[in-house]
């Protein structure tokens, strides 16, 4: 047992897997997502998320010295895009005064007076096109994550590194389960929910983990979480947890939205 030892993983960390299809790099992902069209309230269709993109990346060409421009090039990530789709989202309530009760009003937004490309845009268009980046970059996981468990003999170097880490406290900035797959036991928190489908996360079983297992905590969530989609919530209504196949989360984390 490597006891002590602190494994960071970064994003990235399959890159030097054999792909078939999309290569779950930022830049291929954040191509792809920009591919995306989304359905407007008139029933017609936009690529809302290339639109976006396209209207801060011009914005961000006219920022700063020139002489600094010439040499560093704007850029936006699919993360970023996800990021400024949500903030729209927030702040659209206040835009078009849709929330009832001054409590629930997004405050930095009561602030801001956007352009009328961001007023025209209908709140409910902001959130499906948050909600389909989303679906696109888990199915891009999924692609490599699922192809990794039905073959239980590919990337062997991969998986015999995670299995020498035996008793390693391991942080993965990624979303997907090879690292779970590559190891006999491990312990990332999560407990059975008698009656349900999913499994809910427990810190203070992750924290004492009795039998010294390898553990996982994913810092930035992962393709199996969702919240549970059921009542009665023991927290929130945004309750985490994992569920026990990928496309479980997906129905419960990917709502359509009318």
């Amino acid at each position: 047992m490597r006891a002590g030892v602190n494994v960071i993983v970064g994003a990235g960390a399959v890159l030097d897997f054999e792909h078939i299809g999309v290569l779950p790099s930022v830049k291929s992902i954040t191509e792809e997502v920009l591919k995306i069209n989304t359905q407007k309230v008139d029933g017609t269709e936009r690529p809302l998320i290339k639109d976006l993109y396209d209207g801060i990346i011009e914005r961000l060409k006219k920022v700063g010295n020139p002489e600094v421009r010439r040499f560093f090039h704007p850029e936006v990530n699919f993360e970023e895009l996800l990021h400024v789709l949500e903030m729209c989202l927030s702040y659209s309530s206040c835009w078009h005064d849709e929330y009832l009760h001054w409590t629930v009003f997004p405050l930095y937004g009561a602030l801001m007076e956007p352009n009328q490309i961001l007023k025209d845009i209908n709140t409910v268009e902001y959130e499906r096109a948050a909600y389909a980046l989303e679906e696109r970059v888990m199915e891009i996981v999924n692609q490599y994550d699922s192809a990794f468990k039905q073959d239980g003999s590919s990337e062997q170097w991969y998986r015999d590194f995670w299995y020498s880490m035996k008793g390693a406290s391991i942080f993965s900035l990624n979303y997907d389960s090879t690292i779970e797959e590559s190891v006999d036991s491990y312990e990332d928190g999560f407990e059975e929910v008698s009656g349900e489908s999913y499994f809910r996360f427990s810190a203070k079983r992750y924290y004492e983990n009795h039998e010294r297992k390898t553990t996982i905590a994913y810092l930035h969530g992962s393709i199996l979480f969702s919240e549970p989609k059921s009542f009665p919530f023991e927290f929130s209504t945004r309750d985490l947890v994992k569920n026990k196949d990928y496309k479980s989360a997906l129905k419960k984390r990917i709502i359509a939205v009318h």
